[in-house]
């Protein structure tokens, strides 16, 4: 009985003080066309900001720590210019018009037996020459199997269709 606990509690310490860091290769899959000059600015993690986790640790709900690299803000924000730069929009930190927002939630749960999940909050804003255009929240859930190889595709999937929805918003309301 006493080797039992022993063996429990060294698992629980085991896995209670493990930390793990995903990289994430974000790459863009818009099929929207656009064209004109965009400047995207950093995008804010406000976990992060607000001093309740690194900027590298999204919201989780598991044994352990998942940390990302890179940071969340520079994650979100460099998915936003590749998403862009990919669908024809020209980057430019000069441009009149320019895009950034707050990163509200970024979660990852993986702590299911056959599943993971990710839940992405972000609030787009748009500003041409200094005044809001544009403000909304966008949000995206995504759940996928857990796979040896695919332990950030539920990442990449919500951050994706998160940037894909403000991409169709904007167009839609002639935005750009």
């Amino acid at each position: 009985m006493r080797h039992k606990h022993t063996i429990l509690f060294s698992t629980v310490v085991f896995f209670v003080g493990c930390t793990a860091t995903l990289p994430v290769n974000y790459a863009p899959s818009n099929l929207t066309q656009g064209s004109g000059s965009i400047a995207v600015n950093q995008f804010v993690y406000a976990a992060a900001r607000d001093g309740k986790l690194p900027p590298n640790q999204p919201e989780e709900y598991g044994i352990g720590t998942i940390l990302l690299s890179p940071d969340i803000a520079t994650l979100f924000s460099d998915a936003v210019r590749k998403e862009l730069r990919f669908s024809g929009y020209d980057l430019s930190t000069s441009a009149n018009v320019s895009i950034g927002g707050i990163i509200d939630r970024f979660s990852y749960d993986w702590v299911g037996l056959s599943t993971q999940h990710v839940d992405v909050s972000v609030v787009f804003q748009v500003h041409r020459a200094g005044k809001e255009v544009y403000s909304r929240k966008i949000t995206s859930h995504k759940e996928m199997p857990k796979a040896p190889g695919y332990e950030t595709e539920a990442i990449k999937s919500a951050i994706s269709d998160c940037i894909q929805q403000f991409i169709a918003d904007i167009h839609t309301k002639h935005i750009l």
